[in-house]
């Protein structure tokens, strides 16, 4: 009868854990972490509530000698330590509301003609220290601070839309023209290291961009003007970029992308 009750809950338990990870599927990878390390601090809390009614149960029986008391409390033990571990070694942003909240405040900061065009870096100071612990979340930030010191106002909002869109969703919604866009900007003002890290990363999410794209332009074709030039254009000016020959031919290129952009 004891042995049936063990395995009883140890089958609740393995199925609840399925069901964890078969919910977060088709869920960005940021976001599937996030829930299932929340779930399992659930389920693992839920195993010490569990054991220690049926432990209570035991002792008021009269059925359980010292030896396995010690054995199964250390076993709560463990399982709380491992459910406390999870809970704070977890440094994902998705679905912070403080970042969230920030954003917002930072969106209704006063300007004189272009939203944003009264920001300083200091201003972002409080955001770059709530996304440290997220390299993704960050690195949008530090984007934005760039634009800001840079005078680039109007971009400014861009990286924080997509910055909120992360924190929102966990995903990580790369739009390829927008980030060429930036690169024109760090040309301009003769930031050549972060134009070719830039260049970089663009080179590696391009053709998870272009599969996207395309299904839209399939399924809306009116709204994708110039599609096929975009990506000629693209698909041109990222070598160019990578082998860092910023001339007029890039430019060019790059202003074509500006004109026609799509995400």
């Amino acid at each position: 009868m004891k042995q049936q009750r063990i395995l009883l809950l140890l089958t609740a338990l393995l199925l609840s854990i399925n069901s964890v990870y078969g919910h977060s599927m088709g869920e960005s990878e940021e976001l599937q972490s996030f829930m299932v390390v929340e779930h399992l601090f659930a389920l693992l809390l839920t195993a010490v509530a569990i054991i220690g009614i049926m432990l209570t149960l035991t002792i008021f029986r009269g059925k359980v000698k010292k030896t396995s008391l010690g054995i199964i409390i250390g076993f709560c033990v463990l399982l709380l330590g491992i459910a406390v571990v999870l809970f704070f070694s977890d440094t994902s942003t998705v679905g912070n509301q403080e970042i969230l909240q920030e954003i917002e405040r930072l969106s209704s900061l006063p300007y004189t003609t272009i939203i944003y065009d009264t920001a300083s870096s200091r201003d972002f100071g409080q955001l770059s220290e709530l996304t440290e612990e997220d390299p993704y979340a960050h690195g949008l930030v530090q984007e934005t601070i760039w634009l800001a010191e840079h005078n680039e106002s109007k971009h400014v909002g861009h990286a924080l839309s997509f910055l909120k869109d992360y924190i929102t969703t966990g995903n990580k919604d790369i739009c390829i023209p927008h980030e060429l866009v930036h690169i024109k900007l760090y040309i301009k003002h003769g930031d050549f290291e972060l134009a070719n890290t830039q260049a970089t990363m663009v080179q590696k999410y391009h053709d998870s961009w272009k599969k996207n794209v395309q299904k839209q332009y399939e399924k809306y074709p009116q709204f994708y003007s110039n599609y096929e030039q975009l990506l000629s254009s693209i698909e041109q000016v990222i070598p160019r970029l990578l082998a860092k020959q910023y001339d007029n031919e890039t430019i060019q290129l790059l202003d074509f992308v500006e004109a026609h952009e799509v995400c």
